[in-house]
């Protein structure tokens, strides 16, 4: 079965998921509605929206949870949490620093450090299935509480309501499914499972994150953080991950021409990547062909239909706001158009978690303006 046939049978899949939730949820609102105050079944449909959303809000934190007390359990060790847009970050200094992150397709992660690896291997089943499990014991608990509930219509409802949804949040993360921006739990542990290419990327990306958590830049890193990627190995979304970062480095150690034929060798594998991936890419690639007077084909390409949904829901990163500041100036002659984004860059630099990055972006900003200062 081709990617194509599996993404339409994974969103058939999710779309029957999704009918059976609201189905289901829908029912119980209804019953409750009639049952709990017959003469003001709006109120009770009000609770029970109110709720859906503090389930949806609690099955985040609990799944998020879940991988932070799987991943300690087996070694790892603490690098951030996020829920939604913040993030809580251990710093060099070992205190946590709280900061605004926001990645689409996400509703909150939790990253952790690995152990080191012996022969090769290092534990990572529990870490990564840790999430859903926790939402399946949250549910557990739930549909106990709404059985010992149970001459109590609203409370049942209440609690069956959550046991519900955590049951569809625990399968959308576990069962792999090639729908959302970033790759799910269960597409991840998949991957894991079948190849040690994936483990060391793995490994590998999350030492990195660590260490980017610590306050160093990816140019300051050890080199063997950043191996060749075999063509071969590229095929796996994670292993696209790392020579993305190796790309990054280079371009962070300002070797933009090494940076350049990376990132355009790397999109040539548009099967194999991630659209979030990809996006990000297309941005470093129009910062560098502008910076380096080539024809700017990926700035134009960031604003094909897909693309640019994608960047909007990213529209506060502070690498795709730098990339919209390089195109004003160097492609639009936007003077007015810049400053406006860089204000916009300002407000997000302010509440970024980590600070060094910031750095590396109003590097290639500055070096925008001298350009455009001589043009």
């Amino acid at each position: 079965m081709n990617k194509k046939w599996k993404k339409r049978l994974a969103q058939s899949g999710m779309f029957i998921l999704m009918m059976l939730v609201g189905y289901g949820i829908g029912m119980m609102a209804g019953y409750a509605a009639a049952t709990v105050m017959p003469g003001k079944p709006w109120l009770t449909i009000a609770v029970l929206l109110v709720m859906l959303l503090v389930w949806e809000q609690l099955h985040v934190v609990v799944h998020e949870a879940g991988h932070l007390v799987c991943g300690r359990l087996t070694g790892y060790d603490f690098v951030s949490f996020r829920v939604g847009s913040h993030i809580w970050q251990k710093g060099a200094d070992g205190r946590l620093h709280h900061g605004r992150l926001t990645l689409a397709g996400t509703g909150g992660q939790c990253l952790l450090s690995p152990p080191p690896m012996k022969d090769g291997r290092y534990p990572f089943g529990l870490y990564n299935a840790g999430g859903a499990m926790a939402n399946f014991l949250l549910s557990a608990i739930l549909g106990l509480a709404a059985w010992l509930l149970w001459p109590q219509p609203l409370a049942r409802v209440i609690c069956l309501e959550g046991a519900i949804l955590g049951v569809a949040v625990g399968l959308m993360n576990i069962v792999p499914l090639p729908l959302a921006a970033v790759a799910n739990d269960g597409s991840n542990l998949l991957a894991l499972m079948r190849s040690p290419d994936v483990r060391q990327a793995l490994w590998l990306q999350t030492k990195i994150n660590a260490l980017l958590a610590s306050g160093l830049r990816l140019r300051e890193m050890p080199e063997e953080l950043f191996p060749d990627i075999p063509e071969d190995a590229l095929a796996q979304p994670m292993v696209m991950g790392s020579a993305i970062m190796k790309a990054n480095r280079s371009m962070d150690a300002g070797e933009f021409h090494a940076a350049l034929t990376a990132i355009r060798r790397l999109l040539e594998q548009e099967q194999n990547m991630l659209p979030l991936y990809r996006a990000m890419l297309m941005c470093d690639g129009a910062t560098l062909e502008l910076l380096m007077d080539e024809p700017p084909a990926l700035a134009q390409a960031l604003e094909a239909k897909e693309t640019a949904r994608l960047l909007k829901a990213m529209k506060t990163m502070p690498p795709v706001l730098r990339t919209k500041v390089v195109i004003a100036l160097l492609r639009d002659h936007d003077l007015e158009g810049a400053k406006k984004l860089q204000e916009a860059f300002d407000k997000a630099a302010a509440t970024w978690p980590n600070p060094q990055e910031i750095e590396g972006e109003r590097e290639l900003m500055r070096l925008a303006e001298e350009k455009a200062g001589k043009e």
